[in-house]
């Protein structure tokens, strides 16, 4: 059995450059900041946005030169992190680190070893699997960012399970990695 391990983000550790922060096509992140564990930045999911763009055909919006965005649009956004939780879980996907906030998540499982295929499914939609009598519909993060399928499964991939849009899913990263205090300051809003 592996273990989840916890750490703790010092406020004068942690560093964000902003070129390192440009979200990838098909990310949608709220932040990132710098872990001082794996020195790498993880990028924070906007989880919601990420499954509703998945799941649902509508335009996406144009996206904004950095020049268009307002000081009080950067003062208000800068607000709205430092109101937000700090406490974040991180997991690895196609080796790169990402965080979801720690509220959002109900329980972190092992990959299950039998999972049920769903015929005519969206290609992300790894299957179902039972967790204590009831299904759960597992979906690869790796997908939704729009990641290759991992060559081969190593034994360390754990399902993130949480309630988004009123259903539980279970995301499957390839490895949970921490979980973190991340001083609402430290997190730096992705650019437009």
């Amino acid at each position: 059995a592996r273990t989840l391990k916890i750490g703790l983000a010092a406020d004068d550790r942690i560093e964000v450059r902003e070129s390192e922060l440009s979200a990838e096509h098909g990310e949608a992140l709220s932040g990132a900041f710098r872990s001082e564990r794996h020195d790498a930045v993880v990028k924070i999911l906007d989880i919601k946005k990420l499954l509703g763009d998945a799941f649902t055909q509508q335009p996406r919006p144009e996206r904004q030169s950095r020049g268009n965005q307002s000081a009080a649009g950067r003062a208000q956004h800068a607000a709205a992190v430092d109101a937000a939780a700090s406490m974040l879980v991180t997991f690895e996907v196609a080796g790169q680190e990402f965080a979801l906030e720690l509220d959002a998540v109900q329980e972190i499982l092992p990959a299950p070893a039998d999972v049920m295929a769903v015929p005519r499914a969206e290609t992300l939609v790894l299957g179902v699997t039972s967790v204590r009598d009831r299904l759960l519909p597992l979906l690869s993060l790796r997908g939704l960012l729009g990641f290759p399928p991992a060559p081969t499964s190593d034994g360390r991939e754990k399902v993130v399970v949480m309630t988004v849009h009123g259903a539980q899913v279970g995301l499957v990263a390839d490895r949970a990695r921490a979980i973190l205090n991340a001083p609402p300051s430290s997190i730096d809003p992705v650019p437009p």
